[in-house]
């Protein structure tokens, strides 16, 4: 039976540009051991746009929410058996504890969250959807009590984070044809500089909010023990050195073997990329960079290889528009970003 009396649990937010370690993030926070860290819920923009505001649902259209969140909270936990009709019955069971004027979206998202918090043995919810980032201000409006994550990494690592999961998806069986075809597409180093450009901008919009951190991944590996009591201070927990002894992942959250923070992860993109991915990334976020001293190398470009980008462009922007419209809910403004 789901408890009635616990008070909602408090949420950490955790969001950036996609491969910017924000799981990483995640899983440092994990390490104290009340810290529960879900999976990418996709809450906001995804299954809940703010432009519908917080109508009131019926209690079928409740029950059918919580029990998509749920399934996605559960997607990748090997000892969850994960039955369609026992997560609808969970579901409605929760939907059943709320009162008619607090059946909205929101307040659904918010008791899914202590609930899976609650039912792991934690204390601390730790939500780490990257796009989110695009939503802290609705965040911290329907969640005043949230604290916010934002992580920052330089777009060259951004950029060979993303080739490494495309070289990873491309060697899985069970990987779905247009989701490797979308992957390589938001690979191209024009693409994904422009993307960071604006996931930047976004993050800096909150900077002065007292409960948003930003978190440059590059400090975090680079001088954890300055970093992490002052994540710690701010999210209103102490330091534990368990932090520094951080598990690391392969997608799908299967263990690695790695353990700790490896300063070494900061500069990797210069052995990975080639001059002329370097070049285009550098090309494009230069400006930025600058400002949050991410310094340009510059690198000389292959000329072939740059032509080749350059005629594959177009056809790219094109495709990614077309591709990734599922992840964005208002296009038109996607589009002019």
């Amino acid at each position: 039976m789901l408890d009635k009396k616990r008070t909602p649990a408090p949420v950490i937010f955790i969001c950036g540009k996609g491969r910017s370690g924000n799981t990483l993030v995640g899983r440092v926070l994990n390490e104290r051991g009340d810290v529960a860290l879900l999976q990418e819920l996709h809450f906001f923009g995804g299954l809940w746009s703010p432009r519908s505001g917080v109508a009131r649902l019926r209690r079928d259209e409740a029950t059918t929410l919580a029990t998509e969140l749920f399934r996605r909270a559960r997607r990748f936990l090997k000892d969850k058996d994960i039955d369609s009709k026992a997560l609808e019955t969970e579901a409605s069971m929760l939907v059943s504890d709320l009162p008619d004027d607090a059946l909205t979206a929101p307040a659904v998202f918010r008791e899914v969250l202590s609930h899976e918090t609650y039912s792991r043995g934690k204390a601390i919810c730790c939500e780490q959807t990257p796009r989110n980032l695009f939503f802290v201000g609705k965040i911290l409006e329907l969640f005043p009590d949230a604290r916010v994550v934002v992580v920052v990494r330089d777009p060259r690592g951004v950029l060979m984070a993303q080739k490494e999961r495309l070289k990873q998806m491309e060697r899985w069986r069970h990987a779905v044809p247009a989701e490797r075809r979308r992957w390589r597409i938001n690979s191209h180093p024009v693409l994904v500089a422009r993307q960071w450009r604006v996931a930047v901008r976004a993050g800096e919009r909150h900077a002065g909010d007292e409960r948003v951190f930003v978190l440059r991944f590059e400090d975090l590996v680079e001088r954890p023990r300055a970093v992490l009591p002052r994540l710690c201070d701010f999210l209103g927990f102490g330091f534990d050195e368990s932090m520094l002894d951080v598990t690391h992942s392969r997608p799908h959250v299967e263990l690695s073997g790695r353990r700790g923070l490896d300063p070494i992860e900061a500069f990797r993109w210069r052995r990975r990329l080639s001059p002329t991915e370097i070049f285009l990334c550098e090309l494009v976020a230069r400006r930025v960079m600058k400002r949050l001293s991410y310094e340009p190398v510059g690198a000389r470009p292959n000329p072939v290889e740059l032509a080749r980008a350059a005629a594959v462009l177009p056809f790219y922007a094109f495709a990614a528009l077309t591709l990734n419209r599922s992840y964005f809910y208002q296009l038109t403004r996607w589009f002019r970003r």
